[in-house]
């Protein structure tokens, strides 16, 4: 995994700024081509940060996900004007079916997001972006975000261990086996509890809410992130307009269609296009830098 990468130097507020509107672009808005611009980017720096690892849980995880969620909502989602076929006397149609395929690529979606957040995002960022609001808050997400990739470290040991000594979630019958969960669970709370006291007791000898005590690293605002942050604004801004225009528009039910990518609709795409690769084009111009750089030398 690369780590300190350009946009993750950046300011907080640059970053934090960057996923809570690509998060809602893609969480609100399934336009196709919206989705789209989202896997591309996301998948793409996903890739750029984490290197193979990531392309894997893509292929074995995200993939069987989207094709679970294809199928199983016009199982359970009826509604629409086209009937494909009937099972067990329950209309299977297209438009359940393209609404199973675009919820699930928004959930790919996140995901992607999501995976870069967690590695850009730091716990001092999010308390440095909040600080001054919901400072309390802050801390405890930022914790929540360390602690989750933690216990399920700390899960799989204790299912290895377990396993080796024939305690496996598959050794046994299906009683012995409720009860192996139920020991590497207790094995698991026992650990969190103890860690928790542990965090606990590092926070208060570090000085936890001592009068005068910054929780957080500060950080220098360069002229670097005012110019990014005045062109991720001026970009926000024309998506509000296309907001505001219906660019993003899209209807399921009862009958499927979206607004055209073409016309006068094209400036939006084209800038949620920029916006989404904003990381990936400061990676590419640092490489770029760096390349000429050295052939000076």
């Amino acid at each position: 995994m690369r780590e300190n990468t350009m946009f993750y130097n950046h300011s907080a507020f640059v970053n934090m700024l960057y996923f809570i509107v690509v998060m809602g672009m893609t969480m609100f808005f399934m336009h196709p081509a919206i989705l789209f611009i989202s896997f591309i980017s996301s998948f793409s720096y996903s890739l750029y940060l984490g290197g193979l690892k990531s392309l894997k849980f893509s292929a074995g995880v995200l993939l069987p996900l989207l094709v679970f969620i294809i199928i199983l909502n016009p199982l359970i989602n009826h509604q629409g004007s086209t009937i494909l076929f009937y099972i067990n006397n329950k209309m299977i149609t297209k438009e359940a079916i393209y609404y199973g395929f675009f919820a699930g690529f928004m959930i790919i979606d996140m995901f992607l997001i999501f995976s870069s957040f967690n590695k850009i995002m730091t716990r001092d960022k999010i308390v440095y972006v909040f600080k001054g609001s919901i400072p309390k808050l802050s801390l405890m997400f930022s914790m929540t975000l360390r602690f989750i990739p933690r216990y399920k470290e700390e899960f799989n040991k204790i299912k290895a261990s377990q396993k080796c000594i024939g305690e496996g979630l598959g050794d046994g019958n299906i009683f012995d086996r409720i009860r192996h969960g139920v020991n590497m669970i207790s094995g698991l709370i026992t650990f969190a509890l103890e860690d928790g006291i542990d965090s606990a007791n590092t926070m208060v000898a570090r000085g936890y809410e001592l009068k005068g005590k910054s929780s957080y690293k500060n950080e220098k605002f360069t002229n670097v992130d005012k110019v990014i942050l005045i062109f991720m604004i001026f970009i926000i801004v024309i998506l509000g307009f296309g907001i505001y225009k219906n660019a993003f528009h899209i209807i399921f039910f009862s009958d499927f269609s979206f607004t055209s990518i073409g016309g006068s609709n094209i400036i939006y795409f084209i800038s949620y296009f920029i916006f989404a690769f904003i990381p990936l084009l400061i990676e590419i111009k640092e490489e770029i830098v760096w390349n000429l750089s050295k052939q000076k030398i």
